[in-house]
């Protein structure tokens, strides 16, 4: 176990919160800010990796640099864009020993389904009063190597029971079809796929989905831009896939897991 312990700045959101919601709600970020004042530390690479579960995946890293223009000598900016989904990991190369890091990522915009499916505009747009604030504490008097956050994949699945029904599959929508599914794997019985309008599409298997219980991924497949499609479950029976891109045609080979527990 890591001596590493990461929490959430945001008063009433606990870290495994912030993991759930950005595995069902993604976000694009424009800026991410690393804050330390431990000797060191900000000097520190981090390397930001994404991938999804057709193997795709997108990395670069945040090379340390302090703006010359920057009065506070305590942090790095980096103004690279990219998709926090349940996916994304930031990688410290390094926490120093007894350091505390601060991290904060400043969205762009957030797709919110919830919006969507009571009309309303589902992309909220946010600025630096609003970023996810994330706080790393070393408290071993050893530097720690590879500290991981984020990965709501990998982070929140691991050391459980292992008691879980599973469905992997690629979703592909044309037209006004519904969605039909490419199952490679599944552990439940058929999952009914249907269309209810433009980017809202239903999944339906009666009783399946328990509350506080699911777990769903979903990628964003041939669609550009992946912080505008989110999984959400509406009930027991159905699971809910939207997108601010109002249109049909535009899911394909979207790759989906869903994982119920016991």
């Amino acid at each position: 176990m890591s001596a590493v312990g990461t929490t959430s700045q945001i008063p009433g959101v606990t870290y495994e919160a912030f993991l759930s919601q950005v595995a069902s709600e993604p976000f694009k970020v424009w800026k991410t800010e690393i804050i330390s004042s431990s000797y060191g530390q900000i000097e520190q690479p981090v390397a930001v990796r994404w991938r999804d579960a057709n193997g795709d995946r997108k990395d670069f890293v945040i090379s340390p640099h302090i703006d010359p223009n920057q009065p506070l000598t305590d942090r790095i900016n980096d103004l690279t864009e990219y998709i926090f989904d349940g996916f994304t990991s930031l990688v410290f190369n390094q926490i120093n020993a007894s350091a505390t890091v601060t991290l904060r990522l400043y969205p762009v915009r957030k797709f919110s389904a919830v919006n969507l499916l009571n009309g309303e505009n589902p992309v909220e747009e946010y600025n630096d009063e609003k970023p996810y604030v994330l706080q790393l504490v070393n408290s071993s008097t050893s530097a720690v190597a590879n500290e991981v956050v984020g990965d709501s994949y990998s982070t929140l699945t691991a050391g459980g029971t292992g008691t879980y029904k599973k469905y992997v599959a690629l979703l592909t929508q044309d037209g006004t079809a519904a969605p039909t599914a490419i199952v490679l794997e599944s552990e439940f019985g058929t999952i009914v796929w249907a269309r209810t309008s433009q980017s809202v599409y239903t999944g339906t298997l009666a009783g399946a989905f328990t509350n506080n219980k699911t777990f769903s991924f979903i990628s964003q497949g041939e669609l550009i831009d992946a912080s505008a499609i989110a999984i959400t479950r509406t009930s027991a029976n159905v699971l809910t896939i939207t997108s601010n891109v109002i249109a049909d045609s535009w899911m394909t080979n979207c790759s989906i897991e869903i994982r119920v527990y016991a």
